[in-house]
């Protein structure tokens, strides 16, 4: 990501749920969260993923894995947005979206994108910069599987393009 979509992000209030993500009628916006996913049964992972989507008239709304495998248009792109080491939960949904808005800037309107926030277990850990990195290294390789697994399980129609 470009230091501009981080600095943007950061002047953007996260406590306001209710802010306009997306704005094009033919997108889905999703955010899929490994945060809660137990990691002791790699089987079962995607069974544990959470999945919330945003619509243009109620705003973020839980939903389910089913309703994110509907197939999508034929000829959309689908993003994943995978973002890297010391974000929340919130600060990733924002940087998301931003980079959904700046992404579908120019693009013509009649394009479809599924757009997904890939939200994995990376905030700062205050034990240090040490246990930090050593928590992200135990973790990293079960949360890499996990969406390895899951876009090997996502339907296939369109492009898949993956970002970070």
């Amino acid at each position: 990501m470009t230091a501009s979509v981080h600095a943007t992000a950061a002047q953007t209030d996260t406590t306001t749920p209710q802010r306009t993500a997306a704005t094009r009628s033919h997108d889905q916006l999703w955010l899929v969260s490994c945060r809660a996913v137990s990691y002791n049964r790699h089987d079962d992972d995607l069974d544990e993923l959470k999945y919330t989507v945003h619509r243009a008239a109620t705003g973020w709304t839980v939903t389910n894995q089913a309703e994110y495998f509907e197939p999508s248009p034929p000829a959309s792109t689908t993003c994943v947005l995978v973002l890297g080491n010391g974000y929340s939960a919130a600060e990733t949904r924002s940087l998301g979206q931003t980079a959904y808005r700046r992404l579908t800037a120019g693009l013509p309107p009649q394009s479809a994108v599924r757009f997904v926030i890939w939200s994995w277990p990376s905030d700062h850990i205050d034990a240090g910069p040490i246990k930090d990195v050593r928590a992200k290294t135990a973790r990293t390789p079960h949360v890499a599987y996990c969406l390895a697994r899951w876009l090997d399980k996502a339907p296939a129609s369109g492009r898949l393009l993956l970002l970070g």
